[in-house]
């Protein structure tokens, strides 16, 4: 069971990448728990409740990297594209997509969600170093930035879905969006 860790201010931080993670940091101060799992973990002296969705106490200053959700990865476009080649639309994994440049870096093309999107094997070889018009080739939706939607589902994808339906019923109950 992996907790939701949020920033101080609410915004979306990280995945606590097991429960172990996400009661050291409840047990050492540095969270508050906004909403916890029925489970329940004992220790020597105590028993322990799990961490389903906790808030840093102090502000994390995240500097200037940039957002995961402006970045072009793998998962990004694949939610925002549900699953599908951005050419011919036949069903992509994670596995078996490949990330194409509308525009070709060779040529000047930024590595950005409005310029990349998931293409299958097939399509990425056919189009390979051209834009789309010049390959004879037609994209069946423009590149653009994910939604909130998109955005929840790209950190919940991923989980189990008792953890999701715990994170949605308290983002849905207390009105929090993530960004």
């Amino acid at each position: 069971m992996r907790a939701l860790i949020l920033n101080a201010d609410y915004s979306f931080l990280s995945v606590a990448p097991n429960w172990m993670h996400g009661l050291r940091l409840m047990l050492r101060g540095r969270v508050t728990p906004l909403e916890t799992y029925n489970k329940t973990v004992k220790s020597e002296n105590r028993e322990h409740v799990l961490p389903a969705i906790a808030i840093l106490k102090d502000y994390a200053h995240i500097g200037r990297r940039r957002q995961a959700f402006a970045l072009p990865t793998h998962k990004n476009i694949l939610i925002r594209e549900n699953f599908c080649c951005a050419y011919c639309g036949c069903k992509v994994t994670l596995r078996s997509v490949t990330k194409d440049h509308v525009l070709p870096r060779s040529r000047g093309g930024k590595d950005d969600l409005l310029n990349v999107v998931a293409a299958c094997v097939t399509c990425n070889g056919k189009k390979a170093d051209m834009t789309p018009a010049e390959a004879g080739m037609k994209l069946r939706v423009q590149p653009r930035h994910l939604t909130d939607e998109e955005k929840i589902g790209v950190i919940m994808k991923y989980h189990d879905s008792s953890e999701r339906q715990v994170w949605l019923g308290w983002l849905k109950k207390n009105g929090v969006s993530l960004f």
